[in-house]
């Protein structure tokens, strides 16, 4: 009688094995939005579930704790079963037969089945596996504290030993929902278009001084009205003697509220104050600015207080959501020919990269203008033409010192010339 009630407590034990293996493949295979709808439509089972998340660490070793208590209470009672049963070499050999259904039934399928119904068994196994966590609270504690000291052993002053995703790991989850169809491409860019605001610069989506819209101060209320109505512009600086005093910034709304056909219109009580940007300031930093002070426009500086360029909170959006068609000069860019493409001088040096599969750069130069007046090392005349790195830049256009177009002549690699030669 006593063995059979071993056979069955083995059983049950073997059944508890599959409970707590299926258990942790369960829970930690669920997505936060998952958990957010086990709390919302599972009922109180789901409300366990996502109680039970709210301490991953001490789940998992509430879960370990169970499992070590099954697996040597299988142990023994194998061996006892063994040895009534068979000779000491034979059982030897049912141990480690009781040791290998133990990993088959007790672990690997368990695992399987829970892999695959994992919001359906963090359900089922929700109520147990609550019930179980306050028995073996007392024990779970101080495992947990234990496993808490040596992880401070072992991590390095100032990074915590909770660490989540590394950004480069974050990438690679995006990459693969790509490839498996999960995220479009355009969704993937714009994810991965965030993570570069903290290392892009406000002047690599600014609109240059060059480019900058503005008013003087010095016109008369009724220039100023007319020239901002035909401006297309919701926010235009206002300048006193030259574009490097911009003295505040009028918003177009503000004019559509007065009457305008008065004569004694005052535009300086409409002028608001501007504000001001240093040339190194980051995107990131200068989204939080953005909200926090509820402006939408900025003059950026250099360092000697001059005029360098203008941001707006439309340049950050179009820049996260990759809006090319609203990146500086991406519109008028065109291929004219094989392997020949016109080029304005204020397209943005990443566009160009991308558009063109290059990696053109110059510290402290954001257009191909820039650069490409950096590789004459002059003012250069229309007409003249410089090479980089297999490319002929040949000067379209000049405004000024300025060069506003250019016709860029790419080498295009041969059909078939990626097949390296096979036949």
């Amino acid at each position: 009688m006593d063995h059979i009630f071993r056979f069955g407590l083995l059983i049950g034990l073997l059944g508890l094995s599959a409970f707590f293996s299926a258990s942790e493949v369960a829970f930690f295979s669920l997505s936060q939005s998952q958990i957010g709808s086990l709390r919302e439509t599972g009922g109180k089972a789901g409300e366990l579930a996502a109680h039970l998340l709210e301490r991953p660490r001490k789940l998992l070793v509430t879960i370990y704790i169970g499992n070590e208590l099954v697996n040597v209470s299988v142990a023994a009672v194998s061996t006892m079963l063994a040895l009534h049963f068979f000779s000491s070499e034979l059982a030897a050999l049912a141990v480690g037969l009781s040791a290998f259904c133990l990993m088959v039934f007790g672990d690997i399928s368990p695992k399987s089945f829970a892999f695959k119904y994992s919001r359906e068994y963090a359900l089922f196994a929700a109520r147990p596996l609550s019930f179980f966590a306050k028995i073996v609270e007392p024990v779970q504690s101080v495992i947990t504290s234990a496993t808490n000291r040596l992880l401070a052993l072992f991590t390095p002053a100032g990074e915590s030993a909770h660490a989540g995703l590394t950004e480069d790991e974050f990438r690679a989850i995006l990459h693969r929902g790509e490839d498996k169809g999960i995220l479009e491409s355009e969704e993937k860019e714009m994810i991965l278009n965030v993570f570069e605001l903290g290392d892009t610069k406000a002047t690599e989506i600014m609109t240059p001084r060059t480019e900058i819209f503005a008013l003087s101060a010095d016109d008369g209320a009724g220039t100023i009205i007319e020239r901002a109505r035909r401006s297309n512009h919701s926010r235009i600086p206002i300048c006193g003697k030259n574009i490097d005093e911009i003295i505040g910034v009028l918003y177009t709304k503000d004019l559509l509220s007065q009457n305008v056909e008065t004569a004694d219109l005052k535009i300086g009580g409409l002028i608001r104050e501007p504000y001001f940007i240093p040339h190194t300031k980051m995107v990131d930093e200068l989204l939080r600015e953005f909200r926090k002070t509820k402006r939408h426009m900025a003059i950026i500086v250099n360092e000697f207080g001059g005029t360098e360029g203008l941001v707006t909170m439309d340049d950050v959006l179009s820049y996260v959501v990759g809006d090319e068609s609203q990146a500086k000069g991406a519109d008028q860019f065109a291929r004219v020919g094989p392997g020949l493409y016109l080029v304005p001088g204020r397209m943005a040096v990443e566009i160009f990269n991308d558009r063109l599969n290059k990696n053109i750069s110059q510290e402290d130069v954001g257009t191909v203008g820039g650069f490409v007046f950096h590789l004459f090392g002059r003012v250069p005349r229309w007409g003249e033409s410089v090479d980089h790195d297999g490319m002929h830049f040949t000067v379209r256009k000049m405004r000024g010192a300025i060069i506003s177009e250019l016709l860029v002549e790419v080498p295009e690699r041969p059909q078939g010339a990626h097949n390296g030669g096979g036949g």
